[in-house]
């Protein structure tokens, strides 16, 4: 009986062990190459200070623009050689516009690469009726897009899109992708959900 009840025991050790062995590895898979497939460009210093020396500045008024609303701090990758780090909103209060900044992760991207590219937004209110056109209020989503032109912003590499009307206040969520001229879609969305605008 107690001979039993050991072999038993020994093998129930014995699959929980073989589980956890193959938990183990697959996290370490996953770990190893999602880690190493998003992050493969490693500007130098001088590289970027040499791409920077390039771009043209670009700047906000205080005048125009309120102090600009960080609405995103969590980098994401669209590819092994494409990277941004962090999205900032401003407003023109003049014209009731908004102007989006999403700032590109210097040391891990290839902007040869970045330069083929446009960065779609797709932005969702939480109440479609905010919108006073009635073919968005149908479709309950505003679209746009960007060159993703670099440009200079307090030494940061960003790209930009400048003053589009939107009536919303309470964004449900925003999601942002690369596409082409040849209609090709990078469809790793960067999404951002609950934002208020100022």
């Amino acid at each position: 009986m107690l001979y039993c009840l050991n072999s038993y025991i020994n093998s129930i050790k014995k699959k929980h062990l073989h589980k956890i062995s193959v938990s183990v590895f697959f996290l370490l898979l996953v770990f190893v190459f999602g880690c190493t497939k998003e992050r493969t460009i490693q500007n130098t210093a001088s590289e970027i200070a040499k791409i920077k020396s390039q771009l043209p500045d670009i700047q906000f008024s205080k005048r125009v623009y309120t102090v600009p609303q960080r609405i995103t701090t969590n980098a994401h990758a669209f590819s092994s050689e494409i990277a941004f780090k962090e999205v900032y909103v401003y407003k023109n209060d003049k014209n009731n516009t908004y102007t989006f900044v999403w700032i590109v992760d210097a040391v891990h991207t290839n902007f040869d690469e970045l330069s083929k590219w446009k960065i779609g937004m797709i932005l969702k209110p939480k109440n479609k009726a905010d919108f006073q056109d009635e073919i968005l209020q149908k479709k309950g989503i505003k679209t746009m897009g960007v060159l993703t032109t670099p440009f200079l912003l307090a030494d940061e590499i960003c790209v930009v899109l400048r003053d589009f009307k939107f009536e919303p206040k309470e964004i449900a969520y925003s999601k942002f992708y690369l596409y082409n001229e040849e209609g090709k879609a990078n469809l790793r969305y960067w999404i951002i959900e609950n934002v208020s605008l100022k």
